[in-house]
């Protein structure tokens, strides 16, 4: 074995440090360089769209690909912004995607469908765009207002967020990788909120409807329910490996039974 010694084996430590050194600095710069010329081409926009005639809607029915969903009450009518965002790793004329993002909505009876599709023939968007262009994000966030007297709200998104606020009905939302986030919420009827993979946060209005039932479930993330003071009591728990499953009756009113495979759960 060779041992280094004395004066001798500094020089040569000091020599290995400093081809570390400018090798991690070549490295670094081509990094930077890298970074620099190679930037993501992003271009930002909105579109809105307002419904009228809205005498006889009181559901509403909401689906986006990629992107978040924040739905409120607002005065009168339905107030639909997209806000989309494409980013490409490579220069493109993106004049053909923008012209194409159309907010679709129709109205069967009661009933009001949203979603965001291709405007020459109202296919979905993302298909379309996977099928002709390489190497680029495309998503839209959707802030939707809905007039108060809606009552019924089955929201998904396939991959995104999910906030509802101060709203008050049957409410379905899913999201398959995302948070859903449910603020001063009334829940009325049968009402399911469902992660795939994200975090779920529940705050109860201050006030519930009677014999209504809610189930919210992750199979990855935490849950949080919080009571708004309300009393509450726990009616049924499970727990098996890693899954946690809760029941608990709000001011004998309301069951809320919230599941998670993997995180935590908590209610206040």
């Amino acid at each position: 074995m060779y041992k280094l010694k004395g004066t001798h084996s500094i020089k040569i430590i000091l020599m290995v440090s400093l081809l570390l050194a400018i090798l991690f600095l070549a490295v670094g710069c081509d990094n930077m360089l890298s970074e620099m010329f190679n930037k993501d081409e992003v271009i930002e926009g909105t579109i809105e769209k307002s419904i009228d005639d809205i005498s006889n809607i009181s559901t509403v029915d909401v689906e986006v690909d990629i992107g978040d969903i924040d739905i409120s009450y607002g005065i009168d009518d339905f107030v639909i912004k997209a806000d989309y965002t494409i980013k490409s790793k490579t220069k493109i004329d993106m004049t053909e995607i923008i012209d194409q993002i159309e907010i679709q909505s129709i109205v069967k009876d009661e009933n009001l469908k949203i979603n965001i599709v291709k405007k020459d023939d109202e296919s979905n968007l993302w298909d379309w765009i996977n099928e002709n262009y390489k190497d680029l994000d495309f998503y839209v966030n959707l802030d939707i207002l809905v007039p108060k007297k809606t009552n019924k709200f089955t929201l998904y998104s396939h991959l995104g967020d999910i906030n509802l606020n101060c709203i008050n009905g049957e409410i379905i939302a899913k999201t398959d990788l995302g948070d859903i986030i449910a603020d001063k919420v009334r829940f009325n009827g049968k009402c399911f909120i469902q992660s795939g993979m994200g975090d779920i946060e529940c705050k109860l209005g201050p006030t519930i409807n009677k014999d209504c039932k809610v189930n919210i479930y992750t199979s990855m993330g935490d849950i949080i329910i919080n009571s708004n003071k309300q009393n509450y009591k726990t009616i049924d728990t499970y727990e098996k490996m890693m899954s946690i499953k809760e029941t608990i009756l709000v001011d004998d009113l309301c069951t809320i039974t919230a599941e998670t495979c993997m995180g935590d759960l908590t209610f206040k």
